[in-house]
């Protein structure tokens, strides 16, 4: 097992990142393949099959919209609306819901994946990587379900979107990068530390009414605003409210701060299961 200074050390952190890319490009037809099953299981023997691949995100944004938009009635503060009156919350809330819940599908998911997979684990010549990193698949549809309703309720609003809608594909890649860091970590400490499910149901939980998802940042007082800022998902956040919403780079800080975090998460997961991973087949 490795010592607390190598854990720590730079050149360990590229190694294990490089290790991870490598191996996946490597297998990237068993990731592929791996990634489909996955969708499909998930579904399998349900009467609406892949249909629920749709429908929970439809849900859940119809909820969330039907509750704050209209139950507790939430609009924009005066002056900051980029799309005016009821219409320019429900852009806003949607906007902020694209990227949390395909996020928390990995951070819920990502428990399992080696723990639920105890016969491949113990294969010598599987490659273990592709097990969280298969969960991205599904992720990403999740999130391009989302994006579809988004730009479906906006359309129908407002029109067409802002052409800042063209850094998607950055924010994307760079939110995958993060996801995959992500589902690394939490995959390769499950086994370790089965209470791990509940704290991180409570971090999803605490994590979604902490972002400004359903509030902007200015809405809160100042002195709650710079703990809040503290959190680096806030800024992933605010990302896709620039690209999705506002239609201009309203945080230039936010927008160096996420990819830069998307970065720390990918070495720390890389590096924590390249470490762990040998011991996976000790304690299943």
């Amino acid at each position: 097992m490795a010592t607390a200074r190598s854990y720590f050390s730079l050149p360990a952190y590229l190694k294990a990142m490089l290790s991870v890319y490598n191996t996946l490009i490597r297998h990237r037809i068993l990731l592929r393949e791996t990634g489909k099953q996955d969708i499909a299981d998930r579904y399998a023997g349900q009467m609406l099959g892949m249909l629920w691949a749709f429908i929970h995100p439809v849900l859940t944004m119809l909820v969330f919209l039907f509750l704050f938009a209209f139950v507790l009635r939430m609009r924009m503060p005066e002056g900051s609306e980029v799309i005016g009156g009821w219409g320019g919350y429900v852009m806003y809330l949607l906007a902020g819901l694209v990227p949390w819940i395909s996020l928390q599908e990995i951070m819920s998911r990502s428990i399992a994946a080696i723990t639920s997979s105890g016969n491949l684990v113990k294969q010598v010549i599987f490659p273990l990587e592709v097990l969280p990193a298969k969960m991205l698949f599904s992720a990403f549809l999740t999130q391009c379900v989302s994006l579809g309703i988004y730009f479906i309720f906006g359309i129908i609003l407002y029109g067409p979107p802002h052409a800042t809608v063209f850094f998607l594909p950055w924010l994307i890649a760079v939110q995958l990068v993060g996801s995959l860091g992500i589902a690394l970590l939490f995959s390769a400490i499950a086994p370790f530390f089965r209470d791990i499910k509940d704290i991180v149901q409570l971090l999803c939980f605490l994590l979604m009414y902490s972002l400004p998802i359903f509030y902007t940042i200015q809405m809160v007082p100042e002195w709650v605003r710079s703990i809040l800022m503290l959190n680096p998902l806030l800024h992933m956040v605010e990302c896709w409210h620039d690209a999705l919403y506002w239609g201009t780079i309203t945080s230039p800080l936010s927008w160096i701060i996420f990819p830069v975090f998307s970065i720390f998460l990918f070495a720390a997961g890389a590096r924590t299961f390249i470490a762990l991973k040998g011991m996976f087949g000790n304690v299943l």
